[in-house]
């Protein structure tokens, strides 16, 4: 497909996801659910980057996460305060993952797809937690907050955007293991209200500038810019049932394809496969 049509299908989807890339991700998804057999602290997997844009080529790699559920937390010493999902400093949880989950989890997808290991180097992990999920939103609370003091002109220093890695539970998601993690953030944003859309555009923006490099961009418009549309675009079963989205409402998955098969048909078979995006 041309760069010129890829950019239109973008202009109307988030995701473009091409044949090839298609039986890619559906096979990927199948490494991660025998792997989590034998792995259950492997929570889930969300993918960016070519493979999600229609931009991908026999050269392409695979942008991903694989979340691993933080087992030590219960363990630690309460007196240590949460730690991070992205840690600062060492963190010997990663030293175990880096070392075992992330090698084994890249050559299984290396075997399944026959592919060399320079195309697996970006799949790389995450730890999560409730508790780590607590101290993200703290973070970005008390940043919103004080910005919003600076610039009404409260105070005199302004705060540095903190960082976060809830970013990441945002992209096309491969299982539904992480619904449970994205309902929890997003019902507490729920309850902040306005405090709570202001921190969502945090979360959000760090999502959409991961997928937008270059002609791997959609429009501006095809991501939720409150709590409320992130609940409706992400977790529907949230929704009282007069919230549900009508039936034809926009799609944000497109799978170009060469044969008869309708974009409506794709669309479902994308799901049953990929369970959400």
């Amino acid at each position: 497909m041309s760069p010129e049509k890829i950019n239109r299908r973008l202009s109307t989807h988030r995701f473009d996801i091409s044949e090839r890339a298609f039986e890619n991700l559906a096979s990927i998804k199948q490494v991660l659910a025998e792997y989590q057999q034998n792995h259950p602290e492997v929570i889930g997997m969300t993918m960016y980057g070519s493979q999600t844009k229609g931009l991908d080529t026999d050269w392409s790699d695979f942008d991903a996460y694989i979340f691993v559920n933080d087992t030590t937390d219960h363990h630690k010493n309460p007196n240590d305060g949460p730690k991070r999902i992205e840690p600062k400093g060492h963190d010997p949880t990663y030293d175990e993952i880096n070392s075992t989950i992330v090698p084994a989890f890249r050559a299984l997808v290396e075997d399944q797809l026959h592919i060399s290991p320079d195309k697996t180097k970006h799949i790389r992990a995450r730890v999560l937690s409730h508790e780590r999920i607590n101290t993200e939103i703290n973070d970005l609370e008390t940043y919103c907050l004080a910005r919003e003091a600076y610039f009404n002109g409260e105070q005199n220093t302004y705060l540095y955007v903190p960082e976060t890695s809830l970013d990441l539970l945002f992209h096309l998601q491969l299982s539904n293991g992480l619904d449970q993690y994205r309902a929890y953030i997003l019902n507490q944003l729920k309850d902040r209200g306005d405090l709570g859309d202001s921190m969502w555009n945090l979360i959000q923006m760090g999502t959409q500038i991961m997928e937008e490099s270059g002609r791997m961009r959609a429009e501006d418009y095809l991501y939720p810019k409150t709590v409320d549309e992130a609940i409706r675009r992400y977790l529907p079963s949230l929704l009282q049932p007069s919230q549900t989205p009508k039936a034809g409402a926009k799609e944000i998955v497109s799978i170009p394809s060469e044969t008869n098969e309708t974009d409506e048909k794709q669309l479902r078979i994308l799901r049953e496969s990929l369970d959400g995006y």
